[in-house]
Parts: structure tokens; C-alpha cells; sequence
């Protein structure tokens, strides 16, 4: 069965009062119970693909470098301090002054690190991980060089056994 164009209602609209009433012929999909767009249409959104393919984006490793600007946070307990040891901390008034005045940050692990020379940085060949054994020949397994040795070996088992 066709759907009921007779009672054509706006796209989106339903054309038949109750789908769950809908026949379905064995084989084929139920007939749409609302007005679809035309055949050109596309539904979702076009993926706009970059110049860069995957190949690009996976042989273009970059080693990680900290940011040169970022300056680890004020030490404000420090600032307290010293302020009263300089005899500027009676007030919110002359800590905020001594605070423009002098600069104290926070030590640990937002301080710079030194660069870490890594074996590849120094020899591009060098692979990190361990051996995974003999490497196998990819053109003999692509012409089935392996399967053609091992039916000749049965063949040769077979025949000196008699």
C-alpha cells in the first residue's frame, strides 16, 4: 500500500490520524505516515573536512613545552609576613601599598621545569617499548607465501609416512 496522498498536510504534519494503524507489507517498510521532504533533501550537517588528512595529523608529533608566561601564583601568607617584618602590616591600608611594592610567589611544582632530553629527541629512529620478536615479511604474507609452505610441508609429511 501507498501512502494517502489525498490528504496531504503540511511537511511534517501527519497524513494518517493513527501510524500504529499503518499495514505493512511482509518484505517492505511501512509505508512514512507523515509527509517527507523530496528525495534531494539531507538531513543532519555536511562535515566540512580539513586539508589536513590523518596522515598529517599522525606524523606531526610535538613534543609538549611549557608555557614561558605562566608565572606560579602569589604567595600571599609570605607577603603577610613580611610586610610585618618590615613594619607595614598594621593595616589593610599599608599591606595592600607594600603588597604593589614587593612580589612573592608559590614554590613546587608550578615552578619551570628543566628540558627533558629524550632518547628521541636525539635519533628519530629510536622506538620505545620492547622488541616484539621476528618481524614478519608483508609482501609473503600478501602472496600467501606462508600457506603455499605449509601445504608443501603436509604434502611432504604425508608422503614420507608411506
Amino acid at each position: 500500500p501507498t501512502a494517502d496522498h489525498s490528504r496531504m498536510a503540511p511537511r511534517g504534519k501527519m497524513t494518517n490520524p493513527n501510524p500504529l494503524l499503518m499495514q505493512a507489507e511482509v518484505g517492505k517498510a511501512k509505508p512514512p505516515t507523515m509527509i517527507l521532504p523530496p528525495d534531494s533533501h539531507t538531513y543532519g550537517i555536511t562535515s566540512r573536512l580539513d586539508e589536513a588528512g590523518a596522515g598529517a595529523v599522525i606524523g606531526g608529533w610535538a613534543e609538549f613545552r611549557p608555557n614561558e608566561a605562566s608565572v606560579p601564583g602569589r604567595d600571599f601568607k609570605k607577603l603577610n609576613r613580611l610586610a610585618l617584618v618590615h613594619g607595614s602590616g598594621t593595616n589593610t591600608a599599608q599591606i595592600a601599598e607594600f603588597r604593589r611594592h614587593n612580589d612573592a610567589r608559590l614554590k613546587g611544582a608550578q615552578t619551570r621545569q628543566q628540558h627533558m632530553v629524550l632518547p628521541s629527541s636525539q635519533d628519530p629512529r629510536f622506538a620505545y617499548g620492547n622488541k616484539s620478536g621476528e618481524r614478519t615479511d608483508m609482501d609473503a604474507v600478501m602472496t600467501q607465501q606462508y600457506l603455499q609452505d605449509f601445504i608443501q610441508e603436509q604434502v611432504c609429511a604425508a608422503l614420507c609416512k608411506h
